[in-house]
């Protein structure tokens, strides 16, 4: 999997899009396709992960100022989270 780079080209004002600098745009575009399918599953199981954290583990807000103790935080949810997956799968293969 390969980074993207998002080139922006400057327009002058009133100027049409559809001569050649739209070229690259549409370029850039096709390139942002093939990176989106590439991350796009891995994507949707991480940001699963962070609606039930937020839902269920109270995240939607953090409850102590400072990124330490926000650190702190996360962590013990991550800790809860995984042991709550654990017990579920746990519980499935018995």
């Amino acid at each position: 999997m390969q980074a993207f780079q998002m080139r922006f080209i400057p327009v002058p004002h009133g100027c049409n899009l559809a001569g050649p600098a739209n070229l690259l745009a549409a370029k850039s575009g096709a390139q942002l396709k093939a990176w989106n399918d590439d991350v796009h599953r891995t994507r949707g199981r991480i940001e699963k992960i962070f609606g039930t954290w937020k839902r269920s583990y109270g995240l939607r807000r953090m409850r102590w100022r400072g990124l330490a103790k926000a650190a702190i935080q996360i962590h013990v949810t991550a800790i809860a989270y995984n042991l709550r997956r654990t017990l579920n799968i746990l519980a499935i293969a018995a």
